[in-house]
């Protein structure tokens, strides 16, 4: 019973003035734009035989998740990067024998950082890990697409201690 006390004299108390959020200026659509932007002056730099094609028309083999996507970089291989306009999608033209190959890179406004969604299920509705993610290394994105390399969510988030 004491615990049934403390907690509702918890909740019936005045709320703790909290900090007020630090906000970086821009909104979560230019955050994404602006990764995108340095994603296609990366590729820009390429000599012109290893520069990712740019493509406005969505593929063949998209899911119909991908069918808001507005632009294109593919490899010659099928896999690509998609902007959204509000999220960045990474498609590998194979299938995952357990969890999806493919992944969204999202901006997190309460983090303040930017957030890969991954579906790692094939159940109705599927199971998705969200992994934070401090820093996105564009030269190794558009490295790993022009070898034709798969990229893991893994390769671009946060590394985590072990168990923790």
């Amino acid at each position: 019973m004491s615990w049934i006390h403390k907690e509702l004299k918890k909740r019936t108390a005045e709320p703790k003035p909290s900090a007020p959020e630090k906000s970086s200026g821009l909104p979560r659509s230019d955050r994404i734009k602006e990764l995108w932007l340095s994603l296609q002056a990366s590729n820009q730099a390429l000599p012109d035989e290893l520069q990712l094609r740019a493509d406005s028309a969505c593929p063949a083999s998209a899911s119909p998740e991908d069918a808001n996507i507005r632009e294109w970089l593919r490899a010659p291989n099928g896999a690509g990067l998609g902007f959204a306009g509000s999220a960045i999608r990474y498609v590998w033209p194979e299938r995952g024998k357990k969890a999806s190959n493919n992944f969204w890179v999202l901006w997190n406004e309460s983090q303040q950082k930017f957030v890969l969604q991954q579906r790692i299920s094939s159940g109705v509705p599927p199971a998705v890990a969200e992994y934070k993610g401090a820093t996105i290394d564009i030269e190794k994105i558009v490295k790993r697409l022009v070898l034709g390399k798969r990229i893991r969510p893994r390769a671009v988030r946060v590394k985590r201690f072990w168990l923790f």
